[in-house]
């Protein structure tokens, strides 16, 4: 672990404090526990983030809050779930570690189980924080440089499990649209108008098959 065994051991905490805590200080800003409680799990995000630095999803978040304006914090958020799914099974054992932890999975689960469980935990919770799935008004004439500076950026700097070229990172774009971007015609009236909290559309859905096969490759 790059953080190594000895912090992060210190560090093992900052899940399951999330997990207890987070939505409870969203709605009950009066829960000085609860924001207390939040306070050391961000400290302790803190330290890990300076120990072993950050990946793709604040990559192309950065890309995203350059061209568009998005809030980075929004941008992260509704990136996570798309980009843990597209590390495919070589991010598993890692993200098993912290479903354990936070106790969103029991111990005698299989890495793909508990790994899966924490990121359906991660899209229940932003739904639950009125997070939206997808992001709108992406434009795919704006796709190809926003995944070149993502790309640029992340590679070799930020140490991600699986590397990601740009052509890699312009698929995710499409994923993080909800399979329709801005400046395409509509399939049908009112198509472009689609929310983003509904269902992905066929098109996001082949989207994230072809994301969820280059993962699957070793």
């Amino acid at each position: 672990m790059l953080i190594g065994q000895r912090m992060a051991g210190k560090l093992r905490c900052a899940p399951q404090c999330l997990y207890n805590n987070l939505f409870e200080a969203h709605v009950n800003g009066n829960n000085i526990e609860a924001r207390a409680n939040m306070l050391q799990a961000a400290y302790q995000a803190g330290i890990a983030f300076t120990r072993s630095y950050v990946g793709y999803v604040h990559g192309i978040a950065h890309s995203l809050g350059g061209r568009y304006g998005i809030p980075h914090g929004l941008a992260n958020a509704v990136i996570l779930p798309h980009m843990l799914r597209a590390y495919g099974p070589v991010a598993e054992p890692k993200l098993a570690e912290l479903a354990c932890d936070a106790s969103i999975a029991p111990a005698k689960a299989d890495d793909h189980t508990a790994a899966q469980a924490f990121i359906t935990w991660i899209d229940n919770m932003n739904a639950r924080l009125g997070i939206p799935r997808y992001l709108e008004g992406i434009n795919a004439a704006d796709v190809p440089p926003m995944a070149a500076h993502a790309a640029a950026e992340s590679n070799p700097l930020y140490p991600v499990p699986r590397l990601m070229g740009a052509e890699q990172l312009a698929s995710m774009y499409r994923v993080i649209a909800g399979g329709h971007f801005a400046d395409e015609p509509a399939v049908r009236a009112g198509e472009g108008q689609r929310r983003s909290t509904e269902r992905p559309s066929r098109v996001a859905r082949t989207a994230e098959r072809k994301v969820a096969a280059w993962s699957s490759k070793k």
